[in-house]
């Protein structure tokens, strides 16, 4: 019997606005830090983008490995900061709409 896996939704912010094209590298960055077992049991995956933050997709109970290796992880030299994790793209789509109109303090 095949069951649904449960997933939690992290979002990111990137250290650059040039970090659009680098969602295939954040992902072999991860599997480097993660390590193949953790990484595979993990699932992380780049499943939207909001302006300049994103979403990544993690199973549930590996959220806080994957928020670890995303405070470890350098591509091209942006590193990643994690603003907040749910369960539901739509949350993380409203947080991302408040965080997006805050004045510049990030």
């Amino acid at each position: 019997m095949i069951t649904k896996r449960k997933s939690r939704y992290i979002l990111v912010e990137p250290s650059s606005t040039e970090a659009r094209q680098i969602f295939t590298m954040l992902e072999a960055e991860l599997l480097r830090i993660l390590g193949q077992i953790t990484y595979t049991n993990a699932s992380p995956k780049v499943v939207a983008q909001y302006g300049r933050l994103f979403a990544v997709r993690v199973n549930r109970g590996f959220e806080k490995n994957a928020v670890l290796a995303l405070s470890f992880a350098h591509v091209q030299g942006i590193g990643f900061r994690t603003i907040k994790i749910s369960g539901t793209l739509k949350t993380l789509k409203e947080c991302a709409k408040q965080y997006s109109l805050e004045p510049d303090k990030h």
